[in-house]
């Protein structure tokens, strides 16, 4: 310990002896460390990091799955099916439901819109949560028509409340009804909701066959995942017997409930922490360059320490104390600048991720950075190890073994950067991949004009929207008044908007095709006011559009979208042909919607997704349904949309007080968010890129500088035998672009294999873009020319007669 102390504090003074070099070679490797432990926070708090329950392991997801639909598996199912599996299964301790929700919550004069969950009693006790304070519900509240009680989060009752001790039993009004509080949930519990109220299933009253509720089981102990799926299956089996038109080739799958949270964002994280982990090795790459050459200034120091009687293990242990010491002090400014980049990702909110709240520099974050710094110490110490072991006392002594030294060195130098070069073109061609399938997606039509449309959105639920003409009532007149407002053109309500995620897939059945239930399609619907499609300015293909007659007392009629034409009616003339909502049942007779319309087709869920069939169905003729209450406002304008903000919100306000709007945004707006991940993956990746584009072309400046200013006495000789300016400008050029060029070519051979892992982020484009490939090569070529010209032209203004009298 008494050597380690020693050599620490002798490591801390040559440190103080070259600032130059320790600045660079802490700030680079900083860069690379700050980066790696960023996007390990992010890993960390959304992927790595267990659940906050008990025994997280033994949760699972009930899927349904229907291996002929186009669907991957739901994670909702049919809430006859969950009665059924909870009833009958013998593996789960519990088995528990819930349904997300909005509700309307009027505090004083104000209302608000709070997000929250229904769910069953043994919710909680599934995930294996307690209170903070009071209780959670009971079985008896979870029935139809009993208590209203409500458990509210600990953020929100401490900001929404002042954290009020006596909060336990006073009341709330929810959706027009008085709730009473009973319990508090701890803040660390499903970040995204405030508020849980019992689910009080009845099954009467849910529409028959919708997906509509979300299954989680708890495994009991010694049942794996796989025999639990077995035993579902075999209910699910029987199930079908039971009611043949609902569950005829629906079966399940189980799926790990931490799966699910983290699935959709697994392949952009793993994407960034390549990235960042390539950065790492070329800062690494910089860094050996840097202490290569500060090795063989040190070469005499180390002969002499070698004479004095040091053995190679004492100078061993020395250089890697130097090394580490370096690493973490790279790492702790690399920890500062992770924090920074955690706390403005997470402020303000970049990109919503699943779990922001425990995106964090906490413990294993630390360890996790420490382990890198001691890991990237010990790796770049093997260089003056190497460099120090080559080193005899006979050969420095000799007149050219500092020739021999600094040969050795330019070739690991020269390899260094070939290597820095190569990385930094696959990171390179990467986000240029990535950027060019980013702007042909933005170039996609989606079907209707984004320009000078605002849009907001509220649910009509509670004692005032219990009958359909409550609901036509306020319909009409909040579309009439907001139409009077100066700069309005045009307004309607809908259930969906497109590129927002909020559209409703329900089944259909056209006439004529088979009706068993398990092979009814899906499809995006949307239930719209007759205006809707002159806001949107979705083109009418053929027939007509909706009108204020379409109203529940007259004929059903309905308008599809043209792929829905083309593939359920080819070479036909849909009008006039007839489909129904959801699937007929044998023993009743089907309400049929005739085709009125037909419609250009819409992006629904992403820009770049393939048309799919759409269906829209008057508002008016649907108003009296729960399905038809979550809607969106959306008006178009001749003014900036925002502009009529304000005054929409008074208008609504004097309909109802009670009721409040939410998500009110430009449709332009929605857009942008629909291509949030995208572009998020595009930011950092290019960032990235560019920092390892930097540290590149220092290190082919580097090596270059430090190549010149060893042959200083060869360029001396050349000049004075005659050589010119330009014929020392092709030598030094020569030899810095052929390392590039060697770089370029191990770059893009490699990048032909790495590339493949953007496959699924791509859109119109291959992984083998020429364009990007092209455009990435030429510009690395220009930069390093650059890097290189300038040393070049140093090397031109070498005085032979000072270079040969130096020598």
């Amino acid at each position: 310990m008494e050597q380690v102390w020693q050599d620490i504090q002798y490591g801390f003074r040559m440190l103080w002896k070259s600032p130059t070099f320790a600045l660079i070679a802490i700030i680079t490797l900083a860069l690379g460390i700050g980066a790696n432990t960023a996007i390990f926070s992010i890993i960390y708090g959304t992927i790595l990091k267990p659940l906050p329950y008990k025994d997280p392991d033994k949760l699972v997801h009930i899927q349904s799955y229907n291996p002929s639909e186009k669907f991957p598996p739901l994670i909702v199912t049919v809430p006859a099916r969950y009665v059924g599996w909870r009833e009958r299964n013998h593996v789960f301790e519990n088995l528990a439901g819930r349904r997300e929700s909005n509700f309307n919550l009027t505090i004083g004069e104000k209302a608000e819109r709070v997000l929250g969950e229904q769910v069953t009693y043994n919710y909680f006790e599934t995930l294996g949560i307690n209170p903070i304070k009071g209780r959670f519900f009971s079985p008896d509240e979870d029935k139809p028509g009993n208590a209203q009680v409500i458990v509210l989060k600990e953020n929100y009752w401490q900001d929404r409340f002042a954290s009020d001790p006596n909060i336990i039993g006073k009341n709330l009004s929810i959706d027009n009804q008085i709730y009473t509080i009973i319990g508090i949930a701890p803040s660390d519990f499903r970040n995204n909701f405030n508020i849980y109220v019992p689910l009080a299933l009845d099954l009467s009253k849910e529409i028959r066959g919708l997906h509509s509720l979300q299954v989680i089981g708890r495994l009991k102990a010694g049942v794996s995942i796989s025999q639990a799926e077995a035993e579902i299956k075999t209910i699910a089996e029987g199930q079908v017997q039971e009611d043949p038109n609902v569950n005829t080739g629906w079966t399940v799958v189980l799926s790990p409930m931490h799966e699910l949270v983290v699935k959709k964002v697994r392949p952009t994280l793993m994407i960034l922490l390549f990235a960042v982990c390539l950065v790492l090795l070329i800062a690494c790459a910089n860094v050996a360059n840097l202490i290569l050459v500060r090795a063989t200034i040190r070469e005499k120091e180390v002969v002499i320490r070698t004479a004095l009687g040091a053995g190679r293990m004492r100078l061993a242990q020395q250089f890697f104390t130097e090394s580490v010491l370096l690493a973490l002090l790279g790492g702790t400014l690399g920890i500062l600048l992770a924090n920074l980049i955690i706390t403005v990702f997470v402020k303000w909110k970049l990109v919503l991720l699943p779990r922001m709240v425990d995106i964090s520099i906490n413990i294993p974050v630390l360890v996790f950075t420490l382990f890198v710094s001691i890991s990237v110490g010990i790796s770049l110490g093997l260089v003056p190890v190497v460099q120090a072991s080559k080193i005899s006392l006979s050969e420095i002594m000799k007149e050219n073994g500092s020739t021999l030294t600094s040969w050795r060195t330019r070739r690991i130098s020269s390899a260094l950067v070939i290597t820095e070069v190569a990385l930094s073109l696959i990171l390179l061609i990467g986000s240029g991949l990535l950027i060019r399938s980013f702007l042909k997606v933005q170039k996609v039509e989606p079907g209707f004009d984004p320009q000078n449309i605002w849009t907001s959105q509220f649910v009509m639920q509670g004692i005032n929207y219990q009958t359909e003409q409550q609901n036509l009532n306020f319909e009409k007149s909040l579309i009439e008044k907001v139409s009077s407002l100066p700069g309005v053109e045009s307004v309607a309500i809908t259930t969906g908007i497109p590129l927002s995620g909020k559209y409703a897939n329900i089944r259909f059945t056209v006439e004529g095709r088979p009706t068993d239930f398990g092979q009814v399609p899906f499809g995006p619907t949307a239930d719209v006011t007759p205006d809707y499609f002159k806001v949107m300015k979705i083109p009418l293909l053929k027939g007509r559009l909706f009108t204020d007659q379409d109203r529940s007392d007259t004929k059903k009629v309905v308008i599809i979208n043209q792929k829905m034409a083309e593939e359920y009616f080819p070479g036909q003339d849909p009008i006039g042909k007839r489909i129904t909502r959801g699937a007929p049942d044998v023993n009743e007779t089907p309400e049929w919607s005739e085709i009125v319309g037909v419609v250009g087709n819409v992006k629904v869920v992403e820009l770049k997704d393939q048309d799919e069939i759409q269906i829209y169905y008057p508002a008016y003729q649907y108003a009296g349904e729960d399905i038809s209450k979550n809607v969106f406002l959306a008006v178009r304008t001749s003014i900036t949309p925002n502009s009529i903000a304000t005054s929409t919100r008074q208008i609504i306000q004097k309909l109802d007080k009670d009721l409040p709007i939410f998500n009110t945004r430009t449709l332009e707006e929605v857009i942008s968010d629909s291509l949030n991940y995208s572009r998020f993956l595009i930011i950092l990746l290019s960032v990235f890129a560019s920092v390892a584009l930097l540290l590149a072309i220092v290190g082919i400046y580097g090596v270059i500088s430090y190549s010149v200013a060893q042959r200083t006495h060869e360029l001396g000789i050349r000049i004075a035998l005659g050589a010119q300016t330009l014929d020392i400008m092709k030598m030094v050029l020569k030899e810095g672009m052929g390392l590039t060029c060697i770089g370029i070519i191990i770059g893009f051979v490699s990048s032909l294999g790495v590339t493949q892992l953007l496959k699924t982020a791509l859109y119109e484009i291959t992984t083998t873009d020429p364009i990007t490939y092209i455009a990435i090569i030429v510009t690395l070529l220009l930069v390093a020319l650059l890097a290189i010209y300038i040393p070049a032209s140093r090397a031109t203004n070498v005085d032979p007669m000072v270079a040969l009298r130096r020598e």
